[in-house]
């Protein structure tokens, strides 16, 4: 009898899990239509925490599934940055996040496009969801290409990591003190963001101060023309 890997189980659990929510949560819907109490809306906003934590986890499953030999190709990054800043924006101005950027033109990389999106747009939705409900609401993203490298910044204005806390957060499911008394996560999104950089073969760092902001930069080879 084989034991199945760790990302495998993950993803069987995370997969099961969703499908009992969502018919849980159309039940649900169903009631609310004849009748709307604290209870049944409590009741939403649990089921959405444990469906997008089951969302992080296949996330998470699927980041490590050998995507690094399988539809590479050289591409823009600057142009992905770029448009996907169209979406990032959009979202900024409706909670009022004020966005500035410095992305150099043409970077090229070696990889999957679709996944380094989601390993920007991970960092992105951090900051956002970490920013303070006072104070300047700011996210600063560049992307400078140094030698034979380019690095991707994310820098934020928000609540920061304690000093102490910052070799953790990259840990699958760890959650900073501020983190979990600011906002609910499931504490997967760096941990997905960093196998998905490793796997192009890119670093990740992060630097913060508590009360002050966090920074996270990522570094990926880039294709020398």
């Amino acid at each position: 009898m084989t034991t199945p890997e760790p990302t495998n189980l993950v993803y069987d659990v995370a997969h099961d899990l969703q499908t009992p929510l969502t018919a849980l949560k159309a039940q649900l819907s169903l009631i609310t239509k004849t009748r709307r109490t604290d209870e049944i809306k409590a009741c939403h906003e649990i089921i959405d925490s444990m469906s997008s934590m089951v969302s992080d986890l296949l996330a998470y499953a699927r980041s490590g599934t050998g995507f690094e030999t399988v539809n590479q190709k050289e591409f823009d990054l600057s142009a992905r940055i770029i448009e996907a800043l169209d979406y990032v924006e959009t979202v900024a101005h409706s909670c009022r996040v004020k966005i500035t950027s410095d992305i150099h033109p043409r970077i090229i990389v070696n990889g999957v496009p679709g996944k380094i999106d989601e390993a920007f747009l991970n960092l992105v939705s951090n900051s956002m969801k970490y920013l303070t409900t006072s104070g300047p609401r700011e996210i600063s993203i560049s992307l400078i290409k140094t030698g034979k490298s380019c690095c991707l910044s994310v820098a934020d204005t928000g609540i920061g990591i304690p000093h102490d806390e910052l070799e953790h957060v990259f840990t699958r499911f760890y959650r900073t003190r501020p983190a979990t008394q600011h906002a609910s996560g499931s504490g997967l999104g760096l941990a997905i963001t960093k196998k998905i950089v490793e796997l192009h073969g890119g670093t990740i760092a992060i630097e913060s101060a508590e009360g002050i902001g966090t920074r996270v930069e990522i570094k990926f080879p880039v294709v020398q023309s």
